[in-house]
């Protein structure tokens, strides 16, 4: 009898954690970066990208593309985004004609519109000035993790990505 109710109780714990690995809170992230010049020959206008990707470094959406032209330069965004296949829709603002901060919003969704689980995501950023490979911010550079409870974050400044803050919040 003692050991079925230890049993009992082991399937309860397991079940329940295992479901809670898998939830898939609602909610949204904040994330707004500055950047600044590479030197490239058409500086400061230069084309932008930023996506999210799992901990894994696999593409999940692009939330912002600023600029149409020269975006096979974005390598690193053009690689994670062939994986899944995921098509330009939009170009969500013009080509940046000067280094500025930029602002956006993930609703936690994936390229399908469905929520994403709960877990660790990281925001990924790249930029060129010219017809060739600018700076990016690494795959875990700006990590955080979703899930029941907030987070706030300021990542420390890279080279060209300078006063960069994340807020996730978790839907009531």
């Amino acid at each position: 009898m003692r050991s079925r109710n230890i049993a009992t109780i082991f399937t309860t714990f397991f079940l329940t954690a295992s479901i809670a690995c898998a939830a898939e809170t609602k909610g949204s992230v904040k994330f707004s970066v500055s950047t600044t010049t590479h030197g490239g020959q058409f500086k400061p206008r230069h084309v932008l990208v930023i996506w999210v990707a799992d901990s894994h470094n696999k593409h999940v959406k692009t939330i912002k593309v600023a600029g149409k032209h020269h975006l096979q330069y974005l390598k690193n965004w053009q690689t994670s985004k062939k994986k899944v296949k995921e098509q330009l829709n939009a170009v969500t603002s013009a080509t940046p004609k000067k280094h500025t901060t930029h602002k956006v919003t993930w609703n936690c969704t994936d390229i399908d519109g469905k929520t994403m689980k709960d877990g660790k995501y990281t925001i990924r950023v790249e930029f060129t000035e010219r017809n060739g490979k600018g700076p990016s911010t690494s795959a875990t550079h700006i990590e955080f993790r979703k899930g029941t409870g907030p987070v706030t974050d300021k990542p420390e400044d890279l080279k060209n990505f300078k006063n960069m803050s994340l807020s996730y919040t978790p839907a009531p």
